[in-house]
C-alpha cells in the first residue's frame, strides 16, 4: 500500500488537510495523555506535584526543542529531495537522519539526567516543589534515546507525506499512557515518579513501533538497512545547517521561556499550579498549530524542490487561512469554559484563579501565534532556517526578555508578567511578514535550496 503523500500536485487546501489530520490526531492524543497525567497528578497527588509538573516543562521543551531542530532540519532535507526525486540521495539522507539521532539521544540522555538539580535549582523552584520536580525530570530523560529516535522517525516519514503511521503509533503510545499512569499513581501509589515513568514506557513503545516499521517497510526510499545505516558527512552536515539555526532559535525561545518560568515561581505553588494547569490546554491548542507548521514546512520543501514555486506561495495564504480559523473556534469555546477547564486539573480555589488569569491572557489573541507559527513552517520548508531563528531569537527571547526585566523592576501583576507573551507574537508575525514580503526566500533569483 502507498501511503505517502506528494503536494506537489492536487488541490492544495485538500492536500494540506489530509496531511495534516492525522498529524493533529496523532498530537491530540500525544497531549491527552498528558493532560490526563496532569489531571491523575493534581488531583491524586496533589497542588505540589501539579506545580513540579508545570516547573518541568519548560525544561523538557528545552530540550526537546533541540532535538526537534535537527529532526526539522532532517525533513526539510528529506522534504525537498522527495519533490525532487532523487531517491539515491533520499535514502543516504533517510539513514543518516537516524544514525544522529541514536547519537543525539545517548548524549542528550546522560547530560540532562546530571543537570536537572542545578537546572532547577537555578529557576527559582521552590523547596516544597523542587524534590518531586527533581524525581520526574531524571525519569522523564532516562527515556530520551527512544524519545529522540521516534522524532526522528516521525520526521522520515512525515517529510515523504506518510503522516499516517506517526497518528497509529502515538495513538498506541496514548492509550498505552493513560493506563499506565492509572496503574503506576492510583494503583500502586507510586506518586510522580510513577507519572514519568508511564510517560518514558509510552515512549519507548511508540519509538519501537516506528523504528520496527522503518525496518522492515516495502518502500525501499526510506526503509532502513543496519549496513547503510551510518552517518554520511555530506548529508550530516546538509541536515545541521538547516536543522542546527532551529535548534539554536528553540534553545533561546525555550531559555526565555525558562527565565520567564522562574518569574512565575515567585508568585508561589498556588500561580506556579494553576499557570501548569492551563499549559495543559495551551498544548491542546498548540500541537494541531504545529501540525499545521509541519504540513506547510513539508509542502514547501516538496515544491520548492519540484520547482513549483506559485504553488509554494498559494499554500502560504491557505496554511495561514488554516490556522487562523483552528484557532479561532478552539480559542471561542475555550474562553466560554474557562472555569470548567481548569478546575479539571484541581479545584483549589487559588489555582484555578490563577489559571483562568493565564487562559484569558493568552487565548483572545492566540491566532496571531497560530498565523505566525505556519509562516515559520513555510520559510524552514524553504531552508530558510538562519533567518527564521533571527526572526524567533528577536522577538521571542531578546525582546520578551527585556520586556521581563522592566516588569520585574516594576514589581507587575501576574496577569502583567503574562503579557509579555503576545506582544512578541504581535513582534514576531510582523517581523516574518516583512521578511517574506522584502525578500527571496524561495530562491527563485539565486540558486536551488539543496
Amino acid at each position: 500500500m502507498n501511503y505517502e503523500t506528494s503536494m506537489t500536485e492536487g488541490i492544495i487546501w485538500k492536500k494540506m488537510l489530509f496531511f495534516c489530520i492525522p498529524l493533529i490526531l496523532g498530537n491530540l492524543f500525544q497531549q491527552l495523555y498528558s493532560t490526563v497525567d496532569s489531571i491523575i497528578v493534581g488531583r491524586v497527588i496533589g497542588e505540589s506535584a501539579l506545580a513540579a509538573v508545570g516547573a518541568c516543562d519548560p525544561v523538557i521543551s528545552f530540550v526537546l526543542g533541540i532535538c526537534a531542530g535537527v529532526s526539522g532540519g532532517a525533513g526539510v532535507v528529506i522534504s525537498q529531495y522527495y519533490g525532487a526525486k532523487d531517491h539515491m540521495a533520499l535514502k543516504k539522507a533517510v539513514h543518516t537522519t537516524v544514525a544522529i539521532g541514536a547519537v543525539m539521544g545517548l548524549a542528550v540522555e546522560v547530560v540532562t539526567i546530571i543537570l536537572v538539580p542545578f537546572v532547577l535549582r537555578s529557576i527559582n523552584t521552590p523547596d516544597d516543589v523542587i524534590d518531586q520536580a527533581v524525581i520526574y525530570l531524571r525519569t522523564y530523560f532516562g527515556g530520551m534515546l527512544f524519545t529522540v529516535l521516534f522524532n526522528m522517525a516521525a520526521g522520515i516519514l512525515n517529510a515523504v507525506g506518510n503522516s499516517k503511521k506517526s497518528l497509529l503509533y502515538l495513538s498506541i503510545a496514548s492509550v498505552a499512557n493513560i493506563i499506565l499512569d492509572l496503574l503506576f499513581v492510583v494503583n500502586f501509589e507510586w506518586g510522580i515518579f510513577g507519572a514519568a515513568f508511564a510517560t518514558l514506557l509510552s515512549q519507548t513503545l511508540a519509538c519501537v513501533y516506528a523504528m520496527v516499521f522503518l525496518f522492515r517497510s516495502r518502500e525501499p526510499l526510506y526503509r532502513i538497512e543496519i549496513d547503510y545505516l551510518r552517518p554520511d558527512r555530506v548529508f550530516t552536515e546538509k541536515i545541521f545547517r538547516i536543522g542546527f539555526p532551529s535548534s539554536v532559535q528553540n534553545m533561546v525561545r525555550c531559555f526565555a521561556n525558562i527565565v520567564v518560568q522562574a518569574s512565575i515561581n515567585g508568585f508561589g505553588s498556588m500561580a506556579m499550579a494553576g499557570y501548569a494547569a492551563y499549559i495543559r490546554v495551551d498544548n491542546i491548542i498548540w500541537l494541531p498549530l504545529m501540525s499545521i507548521g509541519m504540513a506547510a514546512s513539508t509542502f514547501t520543501g516538496q515544491n520548492i524542490g519540484a520547482g513549483k514555486y506559485d504553488r509554494v506561495k498559494k499554500g502560504v495564504f491557505v496554511s495561514s487561512a488554516m490556522s487562523a480559523a483552528f484557532t479561532v473556534l478552539i480559542s471561542i469555546v475555550l474562553v466560554v469554559f474557562r472555569e470548567p477547564v481548569i478546575r479539571l486539573f484541581n479545584d483549589n480555589p487559588d489555582v484555578v484563579r490563577f489559571g483562568v488569569i493565564t487562559l484569558m491572557v493568552f487565548i483572545p489573541p492566540y491566532f496571531i501565534f497560530a498565523v505566525y507559527n505556519s509562516l515559520a513552517g513555510v520559510i524552514t520548508g524553504a531552508g530558510r532556517t538562519v533567518e527564521a531563528m533571527c526572526i524567533s531569537i528577536g522577538t521571542m527571547c531578546i525582546l520578551r526578555l527585556a520586556m521581563l526585566g522592566i516588569i520585574n523592576r516594576m514589581k507587575g501583576s501576574f496577569a502583567v508578567l503574562l503579557a509579555i507573551f503576545p506582544v512578541t507574537w504581535v513582534a514576531a508575525l510582523a517581523a516574518i511578514l516583512i521578511y517574506m514580503w522584502r525578500a527571496d526566500w524561495m530562491g527563485t533569483k539565486t540558486e536551488k535550496r539543496l
